[in-house]
């Protein structure tokens, strides 16, 4: 019972930090004319989100070592909230600012969530409990997915964000009349407060390779998200509600994948492997976008949903393993530079993936160059 507090309350700041980071895709075919911009143009967005969230995640472990991981919680949300509120001004220039900001409020939120639960969480729950908190990911843009359009429907799309940012405040509203006892054990030890997060990650073999790992991980389940719709309309002749059925097919599959990780992952206790199969399914899929114009609707829900729960389920069962090998008061420092690392592969390989496109003019080329990159890193889990 001490542990639903902390891992509800954690649940909710990352469906409401990521609401605000999926939000922008869904606004842009709305706000773009106003804005004076292509719709396209979301992807810088996009990236400028997840460029100063590599920054923020780095030094989360440093913030760790002033204030409480509820309080740096807190703070993230209210910064994230200002910057999509920011975007409401239709100039591009300040929604890049806004989407900057953005970031920074994103980045730390992940590090704070786990030094709340690290402390409490006992070994043989470990993986289920990260998985369910890092559930509020894909349920967050799922939340996205039916808010945004929902509220742009019978309103417009600065009511929308004056409503995304509106529910941050009340959140940080509601959890800040909330206590439990980890808050006094959290803080990390001042002695480490001058030591890289990164040099820590990198000395240590184990989180070293998660860190690189989720680089390529990220990264393909970002190109999952951005171009599995573009393949199926211009490749395959889908329209877009038949496309975007598909794509929520994958995103549902994450969101029960994630929790079902994390018991299998505690239940052998062996965390690299299901890392390790689940690189290699989300890998093969990737290779087999070449084949999928010849499936019929039963079969490509199936495909989808397998690419879906390996490329977005293995979030929770990272993060657990790099909380678990991490020293407890070094779990938000180490978490944040393996998140720097994670959200880096966010923003690179979409972009080798995109000059892939460039070069081949075919998406499931693409696909392919970015299903060997992941394969690689994922057989290294299987070795000793």
């Amino acid at each position: 019972m001490f542990l639903i507090v902390p891992l509800v309350l954690t649940l909710f700041y990352q469906i409401q930090s990521s609401l605000i980071v999926f939000a922008p895709p869904l606004l842009a075919p709305d706000a773009h004319i106003e804005i004076g911009v292509d719709a396209a143009s979301v992807g810088i967005i996009t990236s400028l989100i997840y460029l100063t969230s590599v920054l923020s995640a780095y030094f989360a472990g440093r913030l760790l070592t002033k204030i409480s991981p509820k309080s740096l919680s807190h703070f993230c949300i209210l910064l994230s909230s200002i910057g999509i509120l920011i975007m409401s001004i239709p100039n591009p220039y300040i929604i890049c600012l806004g989407a900057l900001i953005i970031g920074l409020g994103y980045g730390p939120i992940t590090p704070a969530s786990s030094a709340i639960l690290n402390e409490i969480t006992p070994d043989r729950i470990r993986a289920l409990i990260f998985s369910i908190k890092q559930s509020g990911v894909p349920i967050g843009g799922a939340v996205a997915g039916i808010l945004v359009p929902g509220i742009i429907l019978i309103s417009n799309w600065k009511a929308t964000i004056f409503l995304i940012s509106f529910l941050g405040l009340v959140l940080i509203s509601i959890s800040f009349f909330i206590n439990f006892k980890v808050e006094k054990n959290t803080n990390l030890d001042k002695k480490t407060n001058f030591k890289s997060p990164i040099i820590y990650v990198l000395q240590d073999k184990k989180l070293r390779e998660l860190g690189f790992s989720s680089f390529t991980y990220s990264g393909m389940q970002m190109c999952l998200g951005s171009y599995l719709v573009l393949t199926l309309i211009q490749k395959y002749d889908f329209n877009l509600e038949k496309a975007g059925y598909f794509l929520s097919v994958a995103m549902i599959a994450g969101i029960v994948a994630r929790p079902m990780a994390g018991i299998i992952s505690d239940k052998i206790s062996n965390a690299r492997l299901v890392l390790a199969y689940m690189g290699i399914v989300m890998s093969l899929c990737s290779g087999l976008i070449f084949f999928i114009g010849d499936l019929n609707i039963f079969f490509l829900t199936i495909f989808c949903a397998i690419f879906g729960a390996s490329a977005v389920g293995w979030n929770g069962v990272y993060l657990s393993e790099v909380a678990r090998i991490a020293e407890n008061k070094m779990a938000g420092a180490a978490t944040g530079a393996c998140l720097s690392m994670t959200y880096l592969g966010v923003v690179v390989l979409p972009i080798i993936f995109f000059l892939s496109y460039i070069v081949f003019r075919k998406y499931e080329i693409s696909f392919l160059l970015l299903s060997i990159i992941t394969l690689t890193r994922a057989i290294l889990f299987l070795k000793r």
